[in-house]
C-alpha cells in the first residue's frame, strides 16, 4: 500500500518521531512521509508511533492508498526534499 503521513507533534517529540518514520517512509517536507508500506510494517510504525506521541497534544494524520498507482500527486516550488518539479 502507499501511504502519506503528516504529523504535528510537540517539539519535545519531533526528533524522534521524524528519525522513526524515516526508517519506513520518505521525508518529502517538514512533517510530511510517503511511501509503499506493508500493512504489516504499517502496524508496526503506528504501534512504535503511539509509545512516543502524546494523544492530548500531538496529531498524526495517515492517508492510505491501494497503490501509488491510483494517486496523483502535483509538486511546484523550490524545496530541499522535492525531487521532480512538475
Amino acid at each position: 500500500m502507499y501511504v502519506v503521513m503528516v504529523y504535528d507533534v510537540d517539539v519535545n517529540r519531533v526528533n524522534r518521531v521524524c528519525k522513526l518514520l524515516r526508517c519506513y517512509l520518505k521525508h518529502v517536507q517538514n512533517s510530511v512521509f510517503e511511501g509503499e508500506i506493508s500493512p504489516k510494517r504499517l502496524s508496526n510504525l503506528l504501534s512504535r508511533l503511539r509509545s512516543i506521541v502524546d494523544k492530548e497534544k500531538d496529531h498524526i494524520v495517515v492517508y492510505s492508498f491501494p497503490s501509488k498507482k491510483v494517486v496523483k500527486k502535483v509538486e511546484f516550488g523550490e524545496g530541499r526534499w522535492i525531487g521532480n518539479v512538475l
